[in-house]
């Protein structure tokens, strides 16, 4: 059996931002005529064929542990070490300019831009002021990733302006330990020779390695930054972004760092129709619930927020049943995050748990623990836990989101947690130990039907044949239990409403839960 490299229990490399693009390192950010919308069409899509150009690490991954080569290395193991050997077998390709035609299908098929413009949220997200790496309108920073492994990597344009423009960025998520990983390496390299390595990174993404990325629908610094929208003319951040983007597109098919990612041939295949002004993010900006364009193959801001919040709670629920309290304090917590309102018995041993755990006296809100203090009962901070910005941001501090819905806090009794677009990140966790509990109460798993991508959206007919291939991906991930939420949060989050049906469900497991706690 092959022992592990060091190098290679790394994993998966991918790096996740936020409000701006976060990596390894520290240095500075760079702060700061409308195009007519394409006319609505007809949007056919050809499902993705499963053979990826370039070598497909997910698939070259499964195929060796299948027929049992390099007996003992995980899937994720294998894929860094695809990174590697890809790299070794083009001795050719030894500056970063030549890196993004050497990857998979898989992997140029969902991208983001970060320009790095600092304009506050449409809806108020804060943004980042420190970053490692910069970005500019005309040499913007590419985060690219694969739906279905999680596998991310990130470089900006290399201008002389740029920090670190020379240097490809990865952000891993070992789905064996569940945990992420931070790497980088630095062009250029000697030939089939790459060296990673990973340093500073803490500075940014905290000691958990974990993914820092503005909340849906707002991504502060990106193209398409609202809503992965480019061409509504009554909103001026869109107006400014088409503009600068028109002009990057014009210069694209010059450009080998974005050349590979504006694939025609790979376009019309996909989707039955070529490359379209604002591509990848939507064609259109229709509205109605059923247009083609909302679906989320044309959203890679939304679809990368997805991905990264349910590797955020899987590796969360992994850190919090690993507690040597979770034992004694699990349903406590579950009942924390669900928002279940506590009996006055089950408050005071509560309030008893929190002074034996963590002594101090215990923070209430609404006949609950304070979500900060439940949280610290497992030694983790909200800074560890939330994705909206860096580890050291100020606005990690926010306890009050009435002001602004897209901050960290209350709203009343609700405690506004990270939203992918789909669930809230206490959502995708509650349900993570909602199974954990069932296993050792099984009447606990009658009183839930969880929630997925492919439940929400299977009726919309059209939308759902182009995207159920990835609704399927992240439900595998990760599903939801959803939570009781303010009112005021509908319109600004975009969210669907909370009928009986989901009060129902609600109510009867919190009723089971603090009747354990009794």
């Amino acid at each position: 059996m092959r022992k592990p490299s060091r190098r290679s229990t790394v994993g998966l490399g991918l790096i996740l931002t936020g409000a701006v693009f976060v990596a390894c390192g520290r240095g500075p950010s760079i702060v700061g005529k409308e195009g007519p919308p394409e006319p609505p069409r007809a949007l056919a899509v050809v499902p993705e064929a499963t053979a990826a150009d370039g070598g497909d690490f997910d698939r070259e991954s499964s195929n060796r542990l299948a027929s049992g080569s390099d007996a003992g290395l995980t899937e994720v193991q294998a894929s860094h070490d695809s990174l590697e050997r890809l790299l070794r077998s083009h001795p050719d390709v030894t500056t970063l300019d030549g890196v993004p035609a050497l990857l998979p299908r898989s992997l140029r098929r969902s991208f983001v831009l970060k320009h790095g413009i600092g304009r506050k949220g449409e809806r108020g997200h804060l943004v980042e002021t420190r970053v490692s790496q910069s970005a500019d309108p005309d040499a913007p920073r590419v985060i690219a990733w694969d739906d279905k492994t999680g596998f991310v990597v990130s470089y900006n344009g290399g201008t002389e302006k740029q920090t670190n423009g020379q240097r490809l960025d990865l952000h891993g998520f070992d789905a064996t330990t569940n945990a992420f990983t931070l790497e980088a390496i630095d062009f250029p390299i000697a030939p089939g020779q790459p060296r990673f390595a990973s340093q500073g990174c803490e500075n940014c993404h905290g000691k958990h390695a974990r993914p820092i990325f503005s909340m849906y629908p707002d991504w502060p610094g990106f193209y398409g930054s609202d809503n992965d929208e480019l061409g509504r003319s009554s909103v001026p951040t869109q107006v400014a972004e088409l503009a600068d983007y028109t002009k990057l597109r014009s210069r694209v098919p010059s450009l080998p760092r974005y050349a590979p990612l504006f694939s025609e041939a790979d376009t019309r295949e996909r989707f039955d129709r070529p490359l379209w002004e604002t591509f990848p993010y939507r064609p259109d900006t229709r509205d109605d619930i059923h247009s083609v364009s909302r679906a989320f193959a044309f959203r890679p801001g939304l679809r990368l927020g997805l991905l990264l919040a349910r590797l955020q709670a899987r590796a969360l629920v992994a850190r919090v049943t690993k507690h040597p309290r979770y034992a004694k304090l699990g349903r406590l917590f579950l009942s924390t995050l669900l928002e279940c309102k506590l009996s006055s018995h089950a408050l005071e041993r509560a309030k008893t748990a929190v002074r034996e755990a963590l002594h101090e006296e215990p923070k209430l809100v609404g006949g609950q623990l304070h979500e900060r203090q439940a949280w610290r009962l497992f030694d983790l901070e909200i800074r560890d836990v939330d994705l909206r910005y860096s580890v050291n941001h100020e606005g990690n501090a926010s306890d009050d989101a009435s002001k602004n819905p897209m901050s960290i806090g209350y709203i009343g009794t609700y405690w506004s947690s990270y939203f992918d677009g789909s669930a809230t990140l206490d959502e995708l966790v509650s349900y993570g130990l909602f199974v954990e509990e069932s296993r050792a109460r099984p009447e606990l798993a009658t009183l839930v039907t969880p929630n997925g991508l492919r439940k929400k959206y299977e009726h919309l007919t059209e939308r759902y044949r182009i995207d159920a291939e990835l609704f399927d991906s992240m439900d595998r991930l990760g599903q939801w239990i959803p939570i009781p939420y303010p009112s005021s949060l509908t319109a600004v989050h975009h969210r669907e409403g909370f009928g009986k049906a989901y009060r129902d469900e609600h109510q009867a497991l919190c009723g089971a839960l603090v009747a354990t706690l009794e």
